[in-house]
């Protein structure tokens, strides 16, 4: 049994603007490592078992990545207030500003 806490820094889209940024992300891995990997331990169909390798070591590459997957967030924000884009010109409102709005209010 292999029990670990991990902190990593995943790289996200803003949900927003569209940006790429490093989120930080807390991890608790609880999972089982098998000597034997013939041992008949009922598993869900496609779920392969992690397994200490002959030289009995443990190959956590696998199971961190399974857990990143399953933590990281769907929707994130760059920042607290992200602005987005625009959805006429498409622009990054958190770096430029554009004229759309402007437009539309004169018209």
């Amino acid at each position: 049994m292999v029990s670990a806490r991990f902190r990593v820094q995943v790289t996200v889209m803003c949900s927003r603007c569209l940006s790429m940024f490093e989120s930080p992300l807390s991890l608790d891995l609880q999972e089982e490592f098998l000597s034997d990997p013939a041992v008949n331990i009922p598993l869900a169909p496609g779920e392969e078992p992690f397994v200490i390798t002959k030289g009995r070591e443990l190959d956590l590459d696998e199971a961190v990545r399974q857990y990143v997957s399953l933590e990281a967030p769907l929707k994130s924000l760059c920042r607290p207030r992200c602005a987005g884009l625009c959805p006429r010109c498409w622009r990054n409102l958190n770096h430029e500003s554009c004229v759309c709005s402007l437009v539309e209010a004169v018209n």
